[in-house]
């Protein structure tokens, strides 16, 4: 990009870059909203699925075993109490989604997160979150870091 010539051309490149970037800002906001929407559908659809086949005798994260196998004293595919709960552990499609930790901190500071409308119209983002671009979830397996 050449070098503006005068102060109005270069104000006039400065409010396009403007509006380029508010526009830009904007859009991810909607798509980071419907991200968070999207795993909320998932966590929810994945939670009914691991309730309703917990009686049935298997599920494909458990596996089938005590379908076929009758425990004495009880109908064949029926499991037992103990194996009624449903962890973390099982929900293999919300963890392993590298936003999904994200998208819960957003979908619960949801209410008390909006955004602020200043003067102009623009909004201002809320500063609690963590910042959306570069952020990395910690996993279990990750090296700590260490700070200079």
């Amino acid at each position: 990009m050449p070098q503006p010539q005068s102060l109005e051309e270069a104000n006039q490149r400065y409010e396009e870059l403007r509006k380029q970037l508010k526009e830009g800002l904007d859009k991810k906001r909607q798509l980071d909203h419907d991200l968070t929407d999207l795993e909320s559908q998932i966590y929810l659809y994945e939670g009914s699925y691991l309730n309703s086949t917990a009686l049935s005798g298997g599920n494909v994260i458990r596996g089938f075993d005590t379908y076929l196998k009758a425990n004495v004293g009880t109908t064949p595919g029926i499991r037992t109490p103990s194996h009624q709960n449903s962890s973390t552990d099982d929900r293999m499609f919300s963890s392993s989604s590298a936003t999904y930790q994200r998208s819960l901190v957003l979908k619960t500071n949801e209410p008390a997160n909006e955004a602020i409308k200043t003067e102009e119209g623009t909004t201002k983002p809320t500063e609690s979150l963590p910042p959306s671009s570069g952020y990395k979830l910690k996993r279990k397996n990750d090296e700590p870091t260490k700070r200079l």
